[in-house]
């Protein structure tokens, strides 16, 4: 299944550790969403999960290619 949280200001690293709940999850979009790079680790651990947009979030470039070498199967878009 997809989720699609663009955009939102409500949306916390807590908030994306329990998406980890949602076995079906297959593509997360994130973009213009607020995040820390703790959260590639909530990422990480969504087995599966095989596609996540995650521009204009602030992650840095150290969290997303720790997230792409952890998950080199999950297409990252990170703009």
């Amino acid at each position: 299944s997809d989720l699609i949280l663009e955009g939102s200001s409500k949306v916390t690293a807590s908030g994306v550790k329990g998406l980890s709940q949602i076995r079906s999850l297959e593509s997360l979009n994130l973009v213009r969403v607020t995040l820390e790079d703790a959260v590639i680790d909530s990422l990480t651990a969504m087995e599966g999960l095989m596609e996540v947009y995650l521009y204009q979030t602030g992650l840095s470039g150290d969290a997303i290619n720790r997230l792409k070498e952890t998950r080199p199967r999950m297409f990252v878009n990170a703009g």
